[in-house]
């Protein structure tokens, strides 16, 4: 037991807002603190993956910290590079259940410019420690490697194609309903490319005609390998929009965990966050090649909403 007490670098305290009933921002965005501070992280540490630091309240062993190389002053996110390179060196962070309370950003374009920070950090973290995967799953081990990826890289990647997961989703669901409205059926529609034709065009734009393009390949004459491989595509992506649910239900857990229940209906607005969060990562994914050192400044003491007597109470 001695030894792995001498394994543990970092200890992380969790993180949450003192203003969450500022506004909706606020709101949202402790629903967001919550999920990833009480569920998400404390996942990682179950399953001994790697643990991106959260900048805040975090405790080292100092020889140890210098030993790892201490903070990266060129990456805008020093604190998740951090947790990469603790995990790499075989040392570990352990979470405590102990709450420090910061201010959730109130304004958007704040509130944007700060997260674009983070998210250009992320991918900084993993172009530095996945440049050469061979070199990464020496070092992190496959395990490690693939949990890295899924906290950092992945992570980031989520939120750029969010953005347009989302913007495709809705222009087909609009190109589905025009069709509805013309007497074509949901099978009629979705399954290609036999589509009946008859007297609709579907909408037209310049001259150009638009209707709900084929998901799925079935039927005599279809090539096999493509008429499976649509399938399984079609598959994966109801599992990543019902995946969104599941998400949404995490949110909810996570209220309740805190005993913010004032949340919980905020909580399921949590997919219009997500997307104010794509754009955010996309201003930063845009920073990594025009400055990608540059920090991006965030103005705190904006708001003066503390967290009430009986909050501070239920979650500490």
């Amino acid at each position: 037991r001695r030894d792995q007490e001498k394994k543990v670098l970092c200890v992380q305290g969790k993180l949450n807002y003192f203003n969450a009933r500022h506004n909706l921002l606020t709101r949202l965005f402790t629903v967001e603190y919550s999920t990833y501070f009480d569920l998400t992280l404390s996942g990682y540490q179950l399953f001994n993956l790697p643990l991106p630091l959260g900048g805040t309240s975090n405790h080292f062993r100092t020889a140890e910290l210098r030993e790892v190389g201490g903070w990266d002053p060129f990456n805008v996110t020093e604190d998740c590079d951090l947790g990469i390179r603790i995990y790499e060196r075989g040392y570990k962070t352990r979470l405590v259940n102990s709450t420090t309370y910061e201010e959730a950003n109130a304004h958007v374009w704040n509130w944007i410019r700060q997260r674009s920070r983070w998210v250009k950090g992320f991918i900084q973290t993993h172009l530095v420690h996945y440049r050469n995967p061979f070199l990464t799953v020496k070092r992190l081990g496959l395990y490690g490697a693939f949990g890295g990826f899924l906290a950092v890289g992945g992570s980031a990647m989520m939120m750029l194609t969010n953005l347009i997961f989302w913007t495709v989703l809705l222009i087909y669901a609009g190109l589905l309903i025009h069709g509805f409205t013309h007497g074509l059926g949901l099978y009629d529609q979705i399954v290609g490319p036999h589509l009946p034709g008859g007297a609709y065009e579907g909408i037209r734009l310049g001259g150009m005609s638009f209707r709900a393009w084929p998901l799925v390949y079935y039927g005599q004459g279809e090539d096999p390998f493509w008429a499976v491989f649509s399938q399984i595509f079609f598959a994966g992506s109801l599992i990543m929009l019902f995946a969104n649910f599941i998400f949404i239900g995490i949110g909810v857990a996570a209220c309740v965990k805190r005993k913010f229940y004032y949340l919980i209906p905020v909580s399921l607005l949590m997919p219009f966050y997500w997307l104010l969060i794509s754009i955010a990562a996309w201003k930063g994914f845009i920073q990594i090649f025009t400055k990608p050192f540059y920090w991006e400044k965030t103005i705190h003491g904006l708001t003066t909403d503390p967290i009430t007597e009986e909050e501070l109470h239920e979650t500490t």
